[in-house]
């Protein structure tokens, strides 16, 4: 490959980085949520909204960034994402009052779905379609460990140096971040520039929709006739999002990909990766911690064998599809191993062995890495060149949505398993529910992954190792053109 960049290795350390502390931010502050609570004498509709708000807004905002990189940079609009996430950690640790640490986690999630986005977009225009799952495949490993190990970092920070540190210890990494980008970073150019009016009625009636179903799912507990009123008003606003979105000339949410079978199987079993991620980092954090009466530092412990399960899952199927190609076999097998560890996690008790339930972690964990970026690379294979940009934003999109939207459901459903029950059992009957839940989405998953047709997206062949440097990065992406910082240098 003597033809291809020279400077790889440091723009794909920049990426990582990023990646990895984009993903993390979601829930290090999970820990130090109570210390936040009793320092700013804030509430429990505050406690949810600090947890949930940076989820919901990566989630909103990532199709529009999808959209942006049709007619702006990747690489510009990546620092700029960069630069909101700094800015909105330092006020989050700033912060006298918790409503400003809410609003904080507006622009840490707005930045982290550009970062989650952005680099996806960068990395495929890096890369062809041949090596690109093993690429996919690191930032898979990269996206798994960051949301396994979060919460137990964000422990071990919280005992060291008290709850502003969750928010100030990723400030000067997201400034390294930034750095990096700048200097090292290929430039990224739209080829299929999208210059039509953007959609703004769309992200705004999708962004209601969304805050307005996790708002119901927030409330089943606590108000179940106020979440029945906010729930049909949801439903009520997905209607008017399917009407705006019909009549849009550049809509957010493309009908043809709506329309694409195999785009929306993607799209399932991407769902069902993200929330397996987050069910075992947030709720065998639980288990270990109020079942089990394991500390923040004990619990973080038990979850480094489910990062290196993950870990090795995601390079592993990133070999394997490049080397192979079958893709498909793949995501069944992470499926499989998903339904099965939330098979075992179904039957958990007090005394359960610690090496049942991390095997059980690590068995689930193994099917996370499995899936988690290679269903981007398989979606992609089933998008126009310039589609690529859209596409994978929406396959991130609706991961995020269905994160963030089974996190609120899963709080309700836990309160509910709990009651009626003694208070000893209370948490562990909880816990024992959203894994019940998670197994059935991890069926759905690997139903979903078993329909996929074969077939591939237009393109791919012309994008072998034996191009031309400038042929190969041009038609890589698809929808980019990777130019070098330095006019001097190789094209990157």
């Amino acid at each position: 490959m003597s033809g291809r960049p020279q400077r790889r290795g440091p723009a794909l350390a920049a990426l990582f980085i990023a990646l990895f502390f984009a993903v993390a931010s979601n829930t290090m502050v999970l820990t130090g949520l109570p210390q936040i609570i009793g320092d700013l004498d804030g509430s429990p509709l505050q406690y949810t909204w600090i947890v949930t708000t940076s989820l919901l807004v990566l989630a909103v905002t990532t199709p529009v960034w999808g959209r942006l990189s049709e007619r702006i940079s990747s690489t510009r609009l990546l620092m700029l994402s960069l630069g909101l996430y700094l800015v909105g950690s330092v006020g989050a640790g700033s912060a006298f009052e918790p409503w400003t640490i809410v609003a904080c986690r507006v622009l840490i999630g707005a930045g982290a779905g550009g970062i989650v986005t952005l680099v996806q977009l960068i990395v495929t225009g890096m890369t062809t379609p041949k090596e690109r799952p093993a690429y996919f495949g690191a930032l898979g490993s990269i996206t798994s460990v960051a949301a396994i190990l979060a919460p137990a970092l964000g422990g071990i920070i919280v005992d060291l140096g008290g709850w502003r540190w969750v928010f100030y210890s990723t400030a000067p990494v997201a400034l390294i971040a930034l750095l990096m980008v700048w200097r090292f970073a290929p430039a990224v150019i739209p080829q299929f520039s999208n210059r039509g009016r953007f959609d703004l009625a769309g992200t705004l009636t999708i962004a209601a929709t969304a805050t307005a179903a996790m708002v119901a799912l927030s409330l089943l507990q606590s108000t179940p006739v106020l979440a029945l009123v906010v729930g049909v008003l949801a439903l009520l606003l997905l209607g008017v999002v399917v009407f705006v979105e019909h009549r849009a000339a550049n809509p957010l949410v493309p009908g043809a990909l709506v329309r694409n079978r195999d785009l929306v199987l993607v799209l399932v079993a991407s769902g069902v990766g993200g929330v397996a991620a987050f069910g075992t980092s947030v709720y065998l954090a639980m288990y270990f911690q109020t079942v089990r009466g394991a500390s923040a530092g004990e619990s973080g412990l038990l979850l480094i064998p489910l990062s290196a399960a993950t870990l090795v899952a995601s390079l592993l199927a990133g070999w394997i599809v490049t080397r192979t190609g079958r893709d498909r076999a793949v995501l069944a097998v992470g499926m499989l191993c998903i339904v099965t560890g939330y098979g075992m996690l179904a039957f958990l008790g007090h005394g359960t062995s610690l090496v049942y339930v991390v095997i059980a972690g690590a068995a689930v964990s193994l099917g996370v890495g499995a899936v988690g970026q290679q269903v981007i690379a398989t979606g992609q294979r089933f998008l126009r060149r310039d589609q690529l940009a859209v596409g994978s934003a929406l396959i991130l999109f609706l991961r995020s949505v269905a994160t963030v939207l089974c996190l609120s459901g899963f709080g309700a459903l836990l309160a509910f398993a709990a009651s009626g029950v003694p208070a000893s059992d209370a948490v562990l009957n909880g816990v024992r529910a959203v894994f019940i839940a998670c197994l059935i989405g991890g069926a759905v998953g690997l139903a979903a992954v078993l329909a996929l047709s074969s077939r591939r997206r237009d393109g791919d062949a012309e994008a072998e190792p034996d191009t031309e440097p400038e042929a190969e990065a041009a038609g890589g992406a698809g929808n980019v053109l990777i130019t070098s910082r330095n006019p001097s240098e190789t094209a990157v």
